[in-house]
């Protein structure tokens, strides 16, 4: 965000000390010079006033009457943006300009105050940038429209959403982590997405007791599962029933995904609700070449 600081001649030396501590601010800030003559010229063509995203008028005397000031009052206004005004001036200023500014009086109360009402505007500004943006591409701005795109593939849309402020741990309305979500629908590019922005990567659904790993297991999504595996999930985790994902892919007959697990630390003799280990059922179901693989990475 930048911030344009505005001054007639009297006011220029109030603008050199505002640039300089607008610096120590670590705030992104240009001045320029207005009187009549630019007012006729760079000022009415808005040369100058796109430079900024919002103002900073400084409040010398004779300003509320200059020609010039009016008008980046009302194009200002028109273009919706942000109005500051800064100087020893303020008590006088007309209520017309009043109720469109910010006023400070002092450097110590724009010190104090101006980080944090640049901070609120620029996640406004945010907010209504991503918003438009879904809503040009057709999608709907609320939470069932964020669960909607993860389940449609729609990556565009779940990184707008991010952007917006909505939680990489939202769920739909049925309770499952859109990591889940994500991971059901075999995207792996929403996976990354959400595990970058941080998603629980642990997260279980409402409905299965699952995670997004539990739920890979359940897709044959190898791939997603690696990414997952390798950024930490937890191997051992088990759904409503019990199952974890090794049980899961034993009795998917998965011999990758048995192998990935194992070699990724998950639990051979770990029982499900019914007291029976991956490794048991391996041996129940007759699947030689998962045995061996427990045998490889689990010992006898």
């Amino acid at each position: 965000m930048k911030l344009l600081v505005l001054h007639n001649k009297e006011g220029a030396k109030t603008a050199g000390a505002l640039l300089k501590k607008l610096k120590q601010l670590k705030v992104s800030a240009s001045k320029a010079l207005f009187d009549e003559d630019r007012y006729a010229s760079e000022l009415s063509s808005g040369e100058y006033l796109g430079a900024g995203n919002l103002y900073l008028a400084v409040i010398s005397p004779g300003v509320f009457n200059a020609p010039w000031f009016a008008y980046f009052t009302g194009y200002a206004r028109g273009r919706g943006k942000r109005l500051i005004g800064y100087g020893t001036d303020i008590d006088g200023i007309p209520a017309l300009f009043a109720d469109q500014m910010i006023l400070f009086k002092s450097e110590g109360e724009l010190e104090e105050l101006l980080p944090g009402l640049l901070k609120d505007w620029e996640a406004q500004e945010l907010f209504d940038e991503t918003r438009g943006a879904l809503l040009e591409m057709g999608v709907p701005f609320n939470a069932e429209s964020f669960s909607n795109s993860v389940r449609e593939k729609n990556i565009s849309a779940v990184k707008l959403f991010l952007k917006a402020g909505f939680s990489p741990d939202a769920r739909d309305k049925f309770g499952v982590p859109h990591l889940s979500l994500a991971a059901r629908a075999g995207d792996n590019g929403i996976v990354k997405t959400l595990l970058k922005a941080g998603a629980d990567i642990n997260a279980q659904s409402a409905d299965r007791g699952s995670s997004a790993l539990i739920d890979c297991a359940l897709g044959k999504y190898w791939d997603i599962a690696r990414i997952l595996v390798d950024s930490g999930a937890d191997v051992n985790l088990k759904s409503k029933d019990g199952q974890s994902a090794l049980i899961i892919s034993v009795g998917l007959n998965d011999e990758r995904f048995v192998e990935m697990l194992l070699k990724a630390g998950a639990g051979a003799d770990e029982p499900d609700a019914l007291g029976a280990s991956a490794r048991k059922y391996a041996a129940l179901f007759n699947k030689p070449k998962i045995v061996e693989l427990f045998t490889k990475y689990a010992g006898k």
